[in-house]
């Protein structure tokens, strides 16, 4: 899907823009994906372990909150990241119609 991959290019160049707000070059951004790598390792080893323990029910919980959290987070950057990129690539005539189609995408329609 296009808009899919549209999205999924904003997301790259969103988390570029989150290496360059840390002070880090882009080269960094490595590391962070090596980090993430190993935290999914890791929790895919130890997910039976916990399940055994506290049950599916009260993993899912913590895995739903932990994930709400994370985007919490890191919306700010990544909203900020998408508006920047979609502004730096299109005509001045077509910012208008560029930042209802963004706002459109990201928020769907309004009610």
């Amino acid at each position: 899907m296009p808009g899919r991959s549209a999205l999924s290019g904003v997301g790259v160049a969103a988390q570029y823009s989150r290496v360059q707000g840390v002070g880090q070059r882009p080269a960094f951004l490595g590391v962070l994906s090596a980090l993430l790598g190993a935290g999914s390792i890791l929790a895919a080893l130890s997910a039976s372990r916990l399940i055994g323990r506290f049950g599916q029910r009260a993993l899912a919980i913590v895995g739903l909150v932990n994930f709400a959290a994370g985007n919490l987070l890191r919306a700010d950057h990544w909203l900020v990241a998408t508006l920047n990129v979609a502004q730096r690539h299109s005509p001045d005539e077509l910012q208008g119609r560029l930042s209802a189609a963004l706002t459109f995408a990201l928020f769907g329609p309004k009610r």
